[in-house]
C-alpha cells in the first residue's frame, strides 16, 4: 500500500511538474519602425510623403502571456505601448491663393501621442525544450493612437501663422479610425537559460490595413526580453 502510495505521489508531482509549465509571461522592451512609402489624403489636397523620415524608430514596451495547447503549438495574446509614433501636421498656405486647391507652402510635423496595441495569435516552436527554440508568430489585434498636438500647441502655431499672413490648416495623422485593426506576423527564438525561464528575441511585421484611408502600412517591430515558465 506505502508503494503504492509514493507511485500515486510520484505520478501526482510528475503531472504538476509538466502542467506548472504549460503557461509563461514574456515582459519585453524594443523599438518599432515604419517602413515604406505611403500617399495620405489631406482633406481636398493629396500630399505625398515618405512616412519613415517622419515617423522615426520609436521605444515600445510589453508584456505576452500565453499556455500550451499541444507540444508545439502556444495561444498567445499581448499588449504594448509606444510614445511618439503620432504626428500633426501643421500646413501654412498662402491666405492670398484662391484656388481650390493651393499649394502646400510648409508643414510643421510635431511629434508626440501615444500607442497601445492589443494582439492575439498562435505561436509554433520548431523544436521542444531545446536550448535554443526557434518560432513562428501569426495573429491580429487592435491598435489605438492618441493625439500628438494639444490645443495649446495649435493655437500658438494659428497665432504665429496669423502674425505672417498665412492660413493654419491643421490635420492629426493618421486620419480617422484612431483605433484601427492590425495584422501581425513574424517569428523569433527563446534560449533556455534555466529550468523555467529564458531570454526570447521576437522580429515582426505589424500591418495595419487601414490606419491610413487609402493604403496599409507595415511595421518592423524588434523587441527582446526574459520569458518565465509556470
Amino acid at each position: 500500500m506505502r508503494i503504492c502510495s509514493l507511485f500515486f505521489m510520484a505520478a501526482l508531482l510528475s503531472t504538476v511538474s509538466v502542467s506548472a509549465q504549460d503557461w509563461y509571461i514574456h515582459p519585453f522592451a524594443g523599438v518599432m519602425q515604419l517602413i515604406g512609402e505611403d500617399h495620405v489624403p489631406m482633406g481636398d489636397d493629396r500630399f505625398h510623403y515618405v512616412s519613415n523620415r517622419l515617423e522615426t524608430t520609436s521605444a515600445l514596451y510589453g508584456v505576452r502571456a500565453g499556455r500550451q495547447i499541444t507540444r508545439r503549438l502556444q495561444l498567445e495574446g499581448g499588449f504594448r505601448f509606444g510614445t511618439g509614433d503620432r504626428y500633426t501636421f501643421a500646413l501654412f498656405t498662402e491666405k492670398e491663393l484662391s484656388t481650390p486647391q493651393p499649394p502646400l507652402f510648409s508643414a510643421v510635423p510635431l511629434k508626440g501621442g501615444n500607442l497601445f496595441v492589443w494582439d492575439l495569435g498562435l505561436k509554433w516552436n520548431f523544436r521542444e525544450k531545446k536550448r535554443v527554440s526557434p518560432f513562428l508568430y501569426g495573429g491580429a489585434g487592435s491598435i489605438t493612437r492618441t493625439q500628438a498636438a494639444s490645443s495649446d500647441t495649435l493655437l500658438l502655431l494659428d497665432i504665429v501663422a496669423r502674425q505672417q499672413n498665412q492660413a493654419l490648416v491643421w490635420r492629426d495623422l493618421p486620419a480617422f479610425p484612431r483605433t484601427a485593426l492590425h495584422l501581425g506576423f513574424g517569428g523569433g527564438a527563446e534560449i533556455s537559460v534555466g529550468r523555467r525561464w529564458g531570454i526570447r528575441f521576437d522580429v515582426r511585421d505589424r500591418f495595419e490595413p487601414n490606419s491610413f484611408p487609402d493604403k496599409g502600412r507595415h511595421f518592423l517591430e524588434i523587441t527582446a526580453g526574459p520569458s518565465f515558465r509556470f
